[in-house]
């Protein structure tokens, strides 16, 4: 008996060994998961086509006539940020907060807005062609003059209401 206990308790300090570098290795991951590199490349030149920025915090900021094509943005604190003119086309912008924000003339074409937080954002004269709008929240939104046409994830009722208040709806 004295031999299976000692021959279980070496397998298990062995064993335990093994875990201290992968949770050593899980712990020294950043938690924010965007690039800092790519936040620093943004900030700097307003061109960032393809980085990751998952959940930075951008609120308030300005990227007006940025290039965030292909980026993602999943997550990202967008509050009050303007985007004027700025190139969002196939951007990951998945529940992402963009209430209030300011995103006249932008193109967000092909844009993944599944679950976007986008009270009270202006989408003036935007380009939304082929979005998913999948559960976003467009709610107080202006869009007098958006293109939706081709956009995915309205239902019945939403296009109505987007047409409503000057949408262009197929």
């Amino acid at each position: 008996m004295g031999y299976v206990r000692r021959l279980f308790l070496a397998t298990v300090f062995i064993a335990s060994i093994g875990f201290i570098p992968i949770v050593a290795w899980i712990q020294a991951r950043p938690a924010y998961g965007y690039s800092e590199a790519d936040v620093r490349k943004l900030l700097e030149t307003n061109q960032c086509p393809g980085c990751d920025l998952s959940n930075a915090d951008i609120s308030d900021g300005g990227l007006d006539d940025a290039n965030l094509s292909g980026a993602n943005l999943s997550g990202a604190k967008l509050k009050s940020t303007s985007f004027r003119s700025t190139d969002l086309s196939g951007a990951n912008l998945s529940s992402a907060w963009l209430s209030s924000a300011m995103l006249v003339s932008a193109n967000l074409s092909k844009a993944n807005l599944k679950s976007a937080h986008m009270e009270n954002a202006n989408l003036r004269d935007a380009n939304l062609n082929g979005a998913d709008l999948s559960g976003a929240n467009l709610t107080g939104a202006k869009v007098r003059g958006t293109n939706f046409v081709g956009a995915i994830g309205l239902s019945k009722e939403q296009k109505e209401d987007l047409q409503k208040r000057g949408a262009k709806v197929d």
